[in-house]
């Protein structure tokens, strides 16, 4: 009698101890409680979820007894093994636990902190930064080899050597880029900051896969005995499966030359761009940090032999030296993509969005030929692999764009859909691409089929995005038919009372170009003024047209974040476009405009 008192005692123990975690895995499981994520802070897997496995195992353990008294080998077989099971699971998930074993929610949300869009980068992005500089509030401090080095709460740190030390996003689910920055220095040896950028810029381009550099201007960076001025490149090349933004500054402080690179892919670009721009704010470099004299200089003087030519307008104007950047724009033409269909054999694929092989009839003419050629399609009329990655944006839509360019030689359009993971880009021959030897009938396209976070480079590709010197000065005004005077001719003449940065801007050849989001009607308008930068188009009084000067760096942030709000369906928020988003009297952080509500 009193074994089975303490029998059923010990099943009622077992009971208690394991209902409690089974019951909150469970919740956990299904996003209705999410108390037991704060166990992942303190080992490498998912603490949360192996509580759920344990408690289970528990729970099994309450009739054990009972269950061995039965002798029925049918029934102890399996409940032995389930037992087992639920144990290791259980121990394995404080360690390691396996992605299918993961809820989608979960995932999800890994997801969106390796893009760098959790809440931590949500509110830093919006315009909390000052807040957000502090260990309590998010970010440490390390001193790592003379380097006052910020880092973000949750990041990684490591010495790789001892002239480099890499920051790094928490680790990432497999297939997802980690962000991170890799912070350089080395002797100066004398040579100048415009001669290291001009060779960063040099060896960028011939060793980068599929790179378009976007931008290369001043900026104010922290040195070992105060403010100093350096560099900031920019560019978007392919690593792996990857669209890979690198955001790259240079500087000299003391003897020494200092390189931090941060790179994220275009799809992490909201979360991270800011985040890096505030690590380099916060970057200090000790007086004590100095490295061995006689660094190798081959690189240097491979890439770059002589000092760069300067830009003799842009440095009068800016009152500095800045290097001359022409040969950058001819250095990087839009590389046409090779496949060309013409515009009845897109439409016979667009009838496929919501079937899967043509019929009998519409495979006899040399549309489908084409189609066949290009990939697209089997020999029994039915989607391959890559014709169904071309369906994708029509069969799932999330968004669609229209891209238009137009100098004096006439205009073009690109358009843009992305759905499904991926995105669609068909085009007319762009207005910076190389005269070629393959000249596109009247009803040719380019057709590219890429990841949904590739369309913004390849838009940027086609309009030819380049590095310029962006000068500042006032808005230009002019009448509609100056206007189009001058995007039709570059010899148009100039108006009276223009400042010595505005006729800079019309000595120029001009591409206007606009990109429309189909599916609310908003857009945004620039002109590119070859080596005087680009010019933001705006809407003045009785027709006039406003030219307002932004940096090519701006530009590309506007182009991303355009189409990440279409994408994502959110608000847009451009901080680096002067006056789009302008704080509220009360101080509040703007919650974005809807594209409909911009002029």
């Amino acid at each position: 009698m009193e074994s089975g008192t303490n029998e059923w005692a010990l099943s009622a123990i077992l009971f208690l101890l394991g209902i409690v975690p089974f019951v909150g895995g469970v919740l956990l499981y299904t996003n209705k409680f999410v108390g037991l994520l704060v166990l992942d802070n303190f080992m490498p897997g998912k603490p949360s979820l192996a509580t759920t496995f344990l408690g289970a195992w528990l729970l099994l353990m309450a009739p054990s007894e009972f269950v061995l008294q039965t002798g029925i080998d049918a029934l102890i077989v399996p409940y032995g093994i389930v037992l087992l099971g639920c144990l290791a699971i259980g121990l394995m998930g404080w360690f390691w636990m396996p992605r299918f074993m993961q809820p989608r929610w979960m995932k999800e949300g890994d997801k969106v902190e390796a893009r760098g869009e959790d809440l931590f980068t949500k509110r830093f992005s919006n315009g909390e930064r000052k807040s957000m500089t502090t260990d309590a509030d998010g970010f440490s401090h390390e001193r790592m080899s003379g380097v006052l080095v910020p880092r973000p709460q949750g990041w990684e740190m490591e010495v790789n050597s001892a002239d480099m030390l890499v920051v790094a996003h928490p680790p990432v689910p497999r297939g997802i880029f980690r962000p991170n920055m890799v912070l350089r220095w080395a002797p100066a040896n004398g040579i100048s900051l415009a001669r290291y950028a001009t060779a960063a810029l040099a060896s960028t381009l011939q060793t980068a896969q599929q790179v378009r550099i976007i931008s290369h201007e001043t900026w104010p960076m922290n040195g070992s005995e105060g403010p100093v001025r350096g560099r900031r490149q920019r560019f978007v090349h392919q690593v792996e499966q990857h669209p890979v933004c690198v955001d790259r500054w240079l500087w000299i402080s003391g003897h020494q030359v200092f390189e931090a690179t941060a790179s994220y892919t275009v799809d992490q670009h909201a979360g991270m761009k800011l985040l890096f721009e505030q690590m380099i704010m916060d970057l200090r470099i000790e007086p004590a940090n100095a490295a061995a004299d006689g660094q190798e200089r081959d690189a240097i003087d491979t890439f770059a032999p002589t000092e760069p030519r300067l830009d003799e307008t842009a440095s009068r104007l800016a009152g500095e030296d800045r290097e001359d950047l022409g040969a950058l724009a001819a250095a990087q033409p839009c590389q046409e993509p090779a496949l060309l269909l013409r515009i009845p054999a897109l439409e016979l694929m667009d009838s496929l969005a919501d079937r899967n092989r043509l019929g009998m009839f519409q495979r006899k003419g040399p549309e489908f030929t084409a189609l066949r050629e290009a990939g697209f399609l089997a020999a029994d009329g039915s989607l391959t692999p890559a014709g169904t990655d071309y369906g994708a944006p029509l069969r799932t839509p999330v968004a669609a764009f229209q891209v238009t360019a137009a100098d004096e030689r006439g205009g073009a359009v690109l358009q843009a859909w992305i759905g499904g993971g991926c995105g669609r880009v068909t085009a007319e021959p762009s207005r910076f691409s190389r005269p070629s030897a393959r000249v596109p009938g009247p009803d040719d396209l380019s057709v590219q089929v890429l990841q949904a976070n590739a369309v913004p480079k390849a838009i940027a590709d086609w309009l030819g995005f380049s590095p310029a010197w962006s000068i500042a000065h006032e808005p230009v005004v002019l009448a509609r038919d100056q206007y189009e005077a001058k995007v039709k001719s570059a010899r148009a003449r100039a108006p009276i009372g223009l400042s010595e940065a505005a006729r800079r801007m019309w000595q120029q050849p001009w591409t206007e170009w606009e990109i429309l989001d189909e599916r609310t009607g908003g857009w945004f308008g620039f002109v590119n003024a070859g080596t005087a930068g680009q010019y933001r188009l705006g809407r003045g009084d009785g027709g006039s047209v406003i030219l307002e000067p932004v940096s090519s760096a701006a530009v590309w942030d506007t182009l991303v974040r355009f189409i990440h709000a279409s994408v994502e369906g959110t608000p847009l928020w451009i901080p680096e476009l002067p006056g789009f988003d302008e704080r509220p009297a009360d101080g509040r952080v703007p919650e974005g405009k809807v594209w409909a509500e911009y002029p």
